[in-house]
């Protein structure tokens, strides 16, 4: 298994930080991948699983931080894939109903614009906004 490049100059600038030699980088990295140690697809997972469980952000936040950090498309899509539809789409409506208590807008639309602002910000799909939104309707007429 290959290492893309920005993935691979991370972990290089990392043993260079700790001072290993060029040499010296090389057969640990070699051996990592080899030991499967060092798998892209298993960061990518870990990464994305991580961050929607724990940050609860969406899917576009965590394509992002995964492009950031270097990792394959093939590997970015998998781990997306890999985060259950129902789950996110949960975790989207909790979000959305506590951040909903939090606005104090009295005007319904901009209560509504305020939250949709909120979940784009943590990365989610305007479509699977859109999707919530109607059930929350009562809540952000109120």
């Amino acid at each position: 298994m290959c290492l893309s490049g920005a993935f691979y100059q991370r972990n290089t600038k990392f043993l260079k930080k700790h001072q290993a030699t060029p040499q010296q980088s090389e057969s640990v990295i070699h051996h990592l991948q080899t030991h499967n140690f060092l798998q892209q697809q298993r960061f990518a997972l870990m990464l994305a699983q991580g961050k929607f469980r724990i940050k609860k952000w969406g899917k576009l936040k965590i394509r992002q931080a995964l492009q950031q950090k270097g990792v394959a498309e093939t590997d970015i899509r998998q781990a997306l894939e890999n985060i259950d539809k129902e789950s996110y789409q949960e975790t989207l409506k909790t979000i959305a109903e506590k951040k909903l208590a939090l606005i104090k807008e009295e005007n319904p639309l901009k209560r509504r614009q305020k939250l949709i602002a909120f979940l784009l910000q943590k990365g989610y799909e305007m479509e699977e906004i859109l999707h919530i939104i109607p059930s929350l309707i009562n809540t952000i007429s109120e």
